[in-house]
């Protein structure tokens, strides 16, 4: 099977006419001298002619000889001709009693999947697997799990190609590949290593006999019996015919194929290899300069030698840098042919080569390495694949090396060989690769003798790219440092951009897909948008535009703080709605009491604090009036720890008494709390009054709390007036707002701690110059209280408050209603 050369460049086969006495006229030790000779000259299809007598001979004397058998089914392996292979293969298997061809069976599976028989090839694969037992067994093994499982994976894929068109479809029908063979270009022999110079450049390999011929080693021959370079022009019609390069690639009586281009084009790496009889003897990678059209004589690699093979040339890049892998037979691989990389020295030296690794090299052969965009293309036969050679794709991963391996699919792969797969840099839409599939030109009599090259038109890989710019909305100019999303239908962001330079980004789409694109920038709105790749032609490039405006950000500082003293309260959760009432964000932080959110321009919105045990207090407003300010929440004490009274009263409400009910409940539950009960006002009034006032409403908290068994030793009373006012008692506009001063009005109670209990009671102890009788008299109360008409103006003046706009009105410019506001019932208000 050492002979097999569908890979090395060209199939030699030859025949040459028989002796004036026929071969049916020989004896039979002389027919098998004859059928040697023919094999060791090339001449493989004058030897089957031969096998095939003496096999028909044997059959009138019903003999079967497996040394004939085997012959047959090898030349016909050799010529590709898989149908007749799998016929000998099995009767190898029927006549080789003693087992003496151990392999028989691996090859009859091998034929039967390169005929797509593949649920009958399983069960020989399997068969074999567990019976062979040669040296070489476990290669054997792991080969023979890849090949299961490539069939197992083919027979899905079958139907996925048209053979009558040529195409392959995706499971929605979308076309995913077009392979057309290319009648001008291919010959009746080999063709192999198209590539692309440039979009309307290619050159390739072949031996452009016109009959199958047989090469004298020794004394050499015309040079159609070597394998050349070719070059062909595109014009309107397609590729033109080719012409051979000059001899300073072609030299006389050699073989050179696989050229591939550097990505300046001035530069091209070719294999120049030795053939024996039928057999690939050495082979060595070259590298010339191409200027003008026009080649410099070529120079062997550094890294060649005489002790192995190196062919199929691929420029990459790895770790950043310029390499050359390539395929070599050299010590340490995996196996077989294995591919290497090296890199280039400043002298114009390379580097030790060094294999490429377990994920891409197998125990089988890897060959043909092409490098596109991250992507290491190559053919294997130790990969799972639908027969022969397949094509597989491997990502860079670090270091050299590549993995996630996977086969390229139907049409580009099929049950025969396929290889030396390129892409059009200029156009990845377009490419090549090469195949003895079906429909190729073939000089022998099998359909699948011989190579030829195929285009490729794959819509599923032209770049479809879209460019996405954007805007400031206020002033249209152009606005970098953008973040910019690509998101699929679903809403996953498939990929993500920052346009830190200019104002554009550009993304890759997948055709038959349809996006959305979200901008975000520091003190923007985001930008949206959409984009589609739907419906685009399928057999060039398209670029795709969008753009995007990102309003100026209105944004706003919320901050919360405990109702009692205007200390800031961290842990609480601030909920921004919008003017409908629905919720646009929640935010919570333990370490700050500042959140800010984003506002859109022209939009209402309310904002709710909360926190657990905590009152919650809630915020409207405008995105236009609050821009780059802050928005205060006062969140209350504990719900039952806040009782509320009407305007200029220190009676306690029902609702007040409920809430006391509560506390003083709770105080007989745990007797070692202490509280301290606070008393509030709102704005108006003098300091004076006002401290009285809420004297008055602490006390009288007290009291009701001493009612209902509280211990008077257990409590504590002071009182802040209008010191410590809740609720600012003007809208963002500046006008008066009388629900805030509702909630002022007030006595709050505390828990605390006795040492605070003691202090607060040392604090209310008279002293000695205040214990005069006024305590006593009637008098030395507040007049104000009694007599309405005598509270002066000043109680419209709270120029003694820092706090609160003198423009206050005073009561008796507010109507009854507006004067009473009161807050809602906690339980209402929730």
């Amino acid at each position: 099977m050492k002979r097999f050369l569908s890979i090395a460049f060209l199939l030699i086969l030859g025949f040459t006419a028989l002796q004036a006495q026929p071969i049916r006229d020989l004896p039979r030790p002389r027919k098998l001298e004859k059928a040697a000779e023919y094999l060791n000259k090339g001449e493989d299809i004058s030897a089957l002619e031969v096998y095939m007598t003496i096999f028909s001979d044997d059959q009138k004397t019903k003999t079967n000889d497996p040394f004939i058998v085997s012959r047959i089914a090898d030349i016909q392996y050799n010529l590709r001709d898989y149908v007749a292979a799998e016929q000998w293969y099995a009767k190898l298997l029927e006549v080789d009693k003693e087992n003496a061809y151990p392999l028989a069976r691996f090859h009859y599976a091998r034929n039967m999947k390169m005929n797509a028989k593949y649920d009958e090839c399983v069960g020989q694969f399997q068969m074999f697997a567990s019976g062979y037992t040669g040296s070489d067994a476990d290669k054997y093994k792991k080969l023979s799990e890849q090949e299961i499982l490539g069939a197992e994976m083919s027979k899905n894929w079958v139907d996925r190609v048209n053979m009558e068109k040529q195409e392959v479809a995706d499971e929605k029908g979308n076309l995913m590949l077009r392979y057309t063979h290319e009648e001008t270009i291919n010959s009746r022999t080999q063709d192999a290593s198209p590539v692309f110079a440039s979009d309307n450049e290619m050159f390739f390999a072949s031996r452009r006999a016109d009959s199958i011929t047989v090469i004298d080693v020794k004394n050499g021959g015309p040079d159609e019996i070597y394998t050349r370079i070719y070059r062909s022009k595109k014009g309107a019609e397609g590729w033109e015919k080719p012409e051979a390069v000059g001899t300073e690639i072609n030299e006389p009586a050699t073989n050179n194929g696989s050229p591939m281009f550097a990505p300046s084009g001035d530069y091209m790496f070719f294999t120049r290899f030795e053939l024996g009889v039928n057999v690939f003897k050495h082979s060595d990678i070259y590298g010339a300069k191409y200027l003008n059209g026009n080649f410099e004589k070529g120079e062997k690699l550094s890294f060649n030698s005489s002790e192995y093979s190196c062919k199929h040339p691929a420029l990459a890049k790895i770790d950043g840098k310029d390499a050359l892998v390539f395929s070599s037979d050299m010590p340490g691989g995996q196996g077989g042919w294995d591919l290497w990389y090296a890199f280039k020295n400043d002298d114009g030296s390379y580097t030790t080569p060094l294999n490429l690794g377990s994920d891409v090299n197998t125990v089988g052969d890897e060959e043909c390495p092409f490098y596109y965009d991250k992507v290491l293309f190559f053919s294997s036969t130790g990969h799972p694949g639908m027969g022969g050679y397949d094509i597989f794709e491997a990502d860079y991963k670090n270091n050299g090396t590549w993995g996630n391996v996977e086969n390229l699919g139907p049409g580009y792969n099929s049950s025969v060989d396929d290889m030396f797969f390129a892409l059009n840099g200029q156009s990845p839409c377009h490419g090549f690769l090469v195949s003895n599939r079906p429909g190729t030109i073939s000089a022998s009599k099998s359909s699948t003798c011989c190579d030829d090259i195929w285009s490729l038109l794959m819509p599923s890989r032209c770049p479809v790219e879209l460019t996405v710019s954007t805007f400031d909305m206020a002033s249209n100019a152009s606005l970098s440092g953008c973040t910019v999303q690509l998101l699929d239908e679903s809403g996953k962001v498939v990929d993500e951009l920052t346009n830190n330079n200019t104002n554009t980004v550009t993304f890759r789409l997948e055709r038959g897909k349809k996006y959305s694109l979200k901008a975000t920038k520091k003190n923007y709105t985001d930008g949206t948008g959409k984009s589609s790749a739907m419906d685009l032609p399928i057999d060039k490039s398209v670029s795709l535009t969008a753009k995007l405006l990102l309003d100026p950000r209105k944004s706003v500082t919320v901050r919360t703080f405990d109702g009692r003293d205007k200390t800031k309260l961290n842990g609480c959760t601030v909920t921004l709605y919008d003017a409908s009432g629905k919720e646009i964000t929640a935010k919570t932080d333990n370490n700050t009491n500042e959140f800010v959110f984003d506002l859109m321009a022209g939009q209402s919105y309310k904002v709710i604090g909360t926190k657990t045990a905590f009152i919650p207090d809630d915020e409207s407003f405008a995105a236009n009036d609050v821009n780059g300010k802050y928005v205060d929440l006062m969140l209350g004490l504990p719900m039952f720890d806040t009782i509320y009274f009407d305007f200029d009263k220190d009676i306690i409400r029902p609702d007040g008494k409920l809430k006391l009910d509560k506390a003083a409940s709770v105080l007989a539950q745990y007797p070692q709390l202490y509280i301290e009960i606070s008393g509030h006002t709102d704005g108006f009034g003098t300091d004076a009054y006002n401290v009285d006032l809420g004297n008055r409403r602490a006390t009288n908290a007290m009291k009701y709390l001493i009612e209902k068994s509280v211990t008077e030793n257990r409590m504590g009373h002071v009182s802040f007036g209008e010191a410590q006012l809740w609720k600012n008692e003007k809208t963002a506009k500046g006008s008066d707002n009388p629900v805030a001063r509702g909630y002022n009005r007030r006595a709050v109670i505390r828990i605390i701690n006795v040492d605070e209990l003691n202090k607060l009671r040392e604090a209310d102890k008279p002293k000695a110059a205040d214990k005069p009788a006024d305590k006593a008299k009637p008098a030395d109360k507040p007049a104000d209280k009694a007599k309405p008409a005598d509270k002066p103006a000043d109680k419209a003046k709270p120029a003694d408050n820092k706090a609160k706009p003198a423009e206050k009105p005073t009561p008796a410019k507010m109507g009854k209603e507006e004067a009473n506001a009161q807050p809602e019932d906690d339980k209402k208000k929730g």
